[in-house]
């Protein structure tokens, strides 16, 4: 009796080891009730939409701290009566083609030269948006800055920098556009009222447009050197970006920051308009 017993498990008083059945009659979800006894009943539905919901508004407030900055940039010589409405309608541009974006992500991601595209437009704005603030410097008053210029650049940059948060987003909300519109229109709304505290600080302190020069600048390089990855799985070659030493891609960082912040110097500047006779 005593070598018998060795290979039961010891129990409480008062317990058995025998496995409980659902008893004949029972409906399916017996099994769900008794999980549900024990503490390890699933979610329901409405908090993991909820969960979900909260990762992607977290997950774009986290990652778009430079879309942010670039909304003030590019809306910082508009009229006073205008500025809200480019920040509105290039948030609502940046809205929907982000969730284009994220719809198709799968597909758009794997492209080669899609990040190496969007970081020249990136390249593009940053330069841009430098030679109109030290034009406004030289001139000594805001140079003026159409509405559709301003709603353009602001949708462009954002889309073109959110190109990694929206794999982060696609994986929380599993494709679900309800999910998707209601997330990315709260964080952009958030976005955009983070903007126009950046714009007051940077009415005050110059050196934040230089800053934020510097940022869109090392964004580019860094989707450059990512695309180049990609084209070398593309390639069957995926040493083409691993045989850079760090100090090659840091150099290249630099050179991309050096350029945007002296594009002053070498970017085609527009022609003075002609004054009325």
């Amino acid at each position: 009796m005593i070598g018998a017993s060795r290979g039961r498990p010891r129990c409480a008083p008062g317990t058995s080891t025998r496995r409980r059945h659902p008893p004949e009659g029972r409906d399916p979800g017996w099994a769900g009730s008794q999980r549900a006894r024990r503490g390890d009943a699933p979610l329901e539905p409405s908090l993991l939409a909820f969960a979900s919901l909260f990762q992607i508004i977290l997950i774009n407030v986290v990652l778009s701290g430079d879309n942010a900055l670039v909304i003030a940039m590019a809306s910082r010589h508009l009229p006073p009566h205008q500025r809200k409405a480019a920040m509105l309608w290039g948030g609502a541009m940046a809205i929907t083609l982000r969730l284009v974006l994220t719809l198709a992500v799968s597909f758009v991601m794997l492209v080669p030269g899609v990040r190496f595209l969007g970081a020249l437009l990136l390249v593009g704005i940053a330069c841009k948006l430098l030679q109109d603030e030290d034009q406004s410097a030289e001139h000594g008053c805001p140079m003026p800055t159409g509405l559709r210029t301003a709603v353009f650049r602001i949708a462009v940059a954002d889309i073109v920098m959110s190109l990694d948060n929206v794999v982060a987003i696609a994986g929380v909300s599993d494709s679900n556009p309800v999910l998707l519109v209601v997330g990315l229109a709260i964080s952009i709304v958030m976005i955009l009222a983070f903007s126009q505290v950046i714009f007051e600080l940077m009415a005050r302190m110059r050196w934040i447009v230089y800053a934020g020069t510097g940022v869109l600048a090392l964004t580019a390089a860094g989707m450059m050197l990512h695309d180049l990855e990609t084209l070398g799985f593309a390639l069957a070659r995926p040493t083409l970006a691993e045989s850079l030493p760090p100090w090659a891609s840091w150099g290249f960082r630099g050179a991309v920051v050096g350029a945007c912040l002296t594009s002053s110097r070498w970017w085609p500047k527009p022609a003075p308009a002609a004054e009325p006779a």
